[in-house]
């Protein structure tokens, strides 16, 4: 929205403001056209210089991919000569007046944008980083970084696949995602049967090809899979911590299956709970989109 502000002129002119805070550094620019504020630059990055030598390059680099204005206001404490030699355009700190207050405003509005950020870097430090630790700490392993979790999806029998997706520290590793089709040609495609083949190829090109292992293993919480990754595990001389995810008769995560049959309880408004659904609906989402091509394919042959 186009703020109107009063000055006695209709100057074209960028307003600088800054606040930093954890290593991080918000800088906002207000764009002044004909009286008005009629745009706003955020950025919040990491910087371990000295604030001002952050806010001084960065604004070096802005104005070689934007317009200058006639006139640049700055917060006082910034030392202007080396932006004056850059920039060749008038640079003001102004320390009192209507135009003060406009850069009293931008450094008001970047420490509001870095405190909503570090909430952010919070929050999803919590729903990560944290997550996977006190995940190891309820499984009474060393700390999941990697997660490797896999589900199968069939039709009657027919085109059976599965599928594997990994999650670091917490969060979706995209490019480390693995499509199975099924080899398996016994008379049904049972999920035991699809789980040992699957468990294999995967494990046994871990071992031959010197993949990363995984810290933890996610399977879909039937006993028998569970079985399946015991056989396969053994058979491979793998000693990796695997773990079923059981739902609920609302299909809803509800419990986690240990290799001792022991089941452990989640609470639903804990991290562990989110980090354990996002884990299950995204095998789930790519294992259905895989099976959805290979049917439709099937089907236009």
């Amino acid at each position: 929205n186009q703020q109107k502000i009063n000055l006695d002129d209709y100057i074209d002119r960028d307003i600088v403001g800054y606040h930093v805070e954890n290593n991080l550094i918000a800088i906002e620019i207000f764009f002044v056209r004909n009286g008005r504020i009629t745009a706003r630059s955020h950025k919040v990055f990491e910087t371990y210089d000295e604030p001002l030598i952050s806010l001084e390059n960065y604004l070096a680099q802005f104005y070689q991919k934007h317009p200058l204005p006639k006139e640049l206001l700055l917060p006082l404490n910034l030392d202007s000569n080396v932006l004056h030699e850059l920039l060749k355009t008038k640079i003001l700190h102004p320390k009192r007046g209507g135009k003060a207050h406009l850069v009293k405003l931008a450094n008001l509005n970047a420490q509001e944008h870095l405190k909503e950020q570090i909430h952010l870097i919070k929050r999803t430090k919590q729903r990560t980083t944290e997550a996977v630790k006190a995940l190891g700490e309820l499984l009474q392993i060393p700390t999941p970084y990697r997660i490797e979790a896999f589900d199968n999806s069939n039709l009657f029998g027919e085109h059976a696949v599965s599928a594997m997706v990994v999650f670091l520290d917490g969060k979706p590793a995209k490019r480390e995602y693995r499509k199975f089709k099924i080899q398996y040609t016994g008379k049904t495609n049972s999920d035991i049967d699809m789980m040992k083949e699957v468990l294999y190829r995967r494990y046994y090109r871990m071992l031959m090809e010197d993949l990363p292992k995984p810290d933890l293993i996610i399977l879909d919480g039937a006993t028998q899979q569970m079985s399946a990754a015991k056989e396969i595990l053994q058979s491979l001389n793998l000693d990796i911590p695997y773990a079923g995810l059981v739902k609920n008769n609302r299909h809803k995560t509800n419990h986690l299956l240990l290799p001792t049959s022991k089941t452990i309880k989640i609470d639903e408004t804990s991290n562990i709970f989110h980090l354990l659904t996002r884990i299950q609906d995204e095998a789930h989402r790519f294992v259905v989109t895989y099976h959805r091509n290979v049917r439709s394919k099937s089907l236009f042959h």
